[in-house]
C-alpha cells in the first residue's frame, strides 16, 4: 500500500470577496491553525495573492461567481471535488469550515466520510442573520437555509463559535456547541502613542461594504458640525463610492484622509493614531477590528450585533450605537467627547482585551 501525505487540518474558507480586507479575516485564522497544527491545506475563494505563508501546493483556489442558488450548489460540488482529489494522495485527519461556510452541506457530508473530525467555526447562524439583518427575505431561503443548518450542525463533531455570547445569541445550544475567543497579540497591538497626541478624531477600519456600514459612515460625514480629521481605511465594493465622497467633500470641518489597506504589521501603528473608531456595521461575529482598536487603547463606536454587546459596555469601555442613523450618531459622537475621560476608557478596553483575549 502506497504512503499518503497527511494533511493535519484541512481548511474550508466561505469567504468569498477578492480584496485585501477580506482575506485578512482568512490570515488571521491561518497565522492560529499553522501555530497548532504540523500541515495544513486551504481550500478558499481568495485568490492565492492575498493568502500569506502558504505554499502554492497546501492552497486550492475555487472560483465563485456572484451568490444566487444553483451557484451556491455549484461551489459545493466544486469544493467536494477538490477534497475527493485531495483524499486520493494525502490522508485528511480533520476539517474545519470557517467564514461563513455554515451551509456547505455537500463538502461537509464529504469530510466526515474521509476526516477523524468535522467542525464548523460559525460566526453568525445563517437563519439568524437572515431574520436581523436581511429585510424582505423569502420564506423558501429561510427554509432552505434551516434545513441545511440542521444536517450540518448536527452531522459534525463541533460547533465552534467565538465566544459564550454567541451560543445563546444563535441558539445553538441544542448542537454539540463550544466557544474558543480569538487571542489578540497584546505585545503587538498596545498603547504606543498617547491618546491625546493622536492625529484622527474620528475613522472607519475595515471592509468597505454596505453590510459593514461604510455607507452610513459618509452620510455622517456631511453632518460633522466640529473640526474633525478623518480616516477612512479600507478596501471593498464601496471602494468608488469613497473615493468619489473625498473627492467631491463639500464639509469644510472636516479633513479626510483615505488609506486603501495597509499591511498588518502596520496596522497598530494606525490604530495608535485614531481617537474614535466608529462601526456602523449591520452584521458581524466578534470582529478582529474591534478587539484590536481596543488592545490599542482606540475607542470604539459600534452597533450592539453579533458578540460586540459581550466585549463593548456602553460608557464603560466603548459606546454603542442604539439607533443606526447618521443623525444618532453624530450626536453620539459629540457626546463622547463632551462627557467622558476618553484616556481611561482606552486604558480600561485594553485591559479587557489583555484579560479575555491575550494569548497565554
Amino acid at each position: 500500500m502506497a504512503f499518503k501525505e497527511r494533511i493535519d487540518l484541512l481548511i474550508i474558507s466561505g469567504e468569498r470577496f477578492g480584496y485585501k480586507s477580506s482575506s485578512e479575516n482568512i490570515n488571521k485564522q491561518l497565522e492560529l491553525f499553522k501555530y497548532l497544527f504540523h500541515s495544513v491545506h486551504l481550500i478558499s475563494f481568495c485568490n492565492k495573492n492575498l493568502i500569506r505563508g502558504i505554499d502554492n501546493n497546501d492552497f486550492s483556489f475555487i472560483i465563485s461567481k456572484k451568490s444566487n442558488i444553483s451557484q451556491f450548489f455549484w461551489s459545493q460540488i466544486n469544493i467536494g471535488i477538490e477534497i475527493l482529489r485531495l483524499s486520493r494522495n494525502k490522508e485528511i485527519s480533520r476539517a474545519i469550515f470557517i467564514s461563513g461556510s455554515d451551509l456547505q452541506t455537500i463538502p461537509i457530508l464529504i469530510c466526515k466520510l474521509l476526516t477523524e473530525d468535522v467542525i464548523i467555526r460559525s460566526d453568525c447562524r445563517p437563519t439568524m442573520a437572515l431574520k436581523k439583518y436581511i429585510k424582505n427575505h423569502s420564506l423558501i431561503r429561510m427554509l432552505l437555509f434551516k434545513f441545511l443548518e440542521e444536517i450540518n450542525y448536527r452531522s459534525v463533531d463541533l460547533v465552534l463559535t467565538e465566544c459564550d455570547y454567541l451560543i445563546k445569541e444563535n441558539d445553538l445550544i441544542q448542537y454539540n456547541c463550544r466557544s474558543a475567543n480569538w487571542y489578540i497579540d497584546t505585545d503587538k497591538f498596545r498603547i504606543i502613542r498617547p491618546f491625546d497626541e493622536r492625529r484622527y478624531t474620528l475613522a472607519y477600519v475595515g471592509r468597505l461594504d454596505i453590510d459593514k456600514g461604510i455607507l452610513t459612515f459618509l452620510e455622517l460625514l456631511d453632518l460633522l458640525d466640529e473640526d474633525h480629521r478623518v480616516l477612512i481605511l479600507g478596501d471593498g465594493p464601496c471602494r468608488n463610492k469613497v473615493e468619489n465622497k473625498i473627492k467631491f467633500e463639500k464639509n469644510s470641518n472636516i479633513e479626510v484622509t483615505y488609506v486603501d489597506w495597509v499591511e498588518r504589521d502596520e496596522l497598530p501603528c494606525y490604530l495608535n493614531e485614531i481617537k474614535l473608531l466608529v462601526l456602523p456595521t449591520l452584521r458581524e461575529g466578534l470582529p478582529n477590528t474591534v478587539l484590536e482598536a481596543m488592545a490599542c487603547g482606540t475607542i470604539i463606536l459600534s452597533t450592539p450585533v453579533g458578540a460586540i454587546p459581550y466585549i463593548l459596555k456602553d460608557g464603560l469601555n466603548g459606546f454603542q450605537i442604539k439607533t443606526n442613523t447618521p443623525d444618532y450618531i453624530n450626536m453620539k459622537i459629540r457626546s463622547i467627547y463632551r462627557k467622558y475621560d476618553l484616556v481611561e476608557i482606552g486604558q480600561i478596553a485594553r485591559q479587557v482585551i489583555i484579560n479575555e483575549f491575550s494569548f497565554e
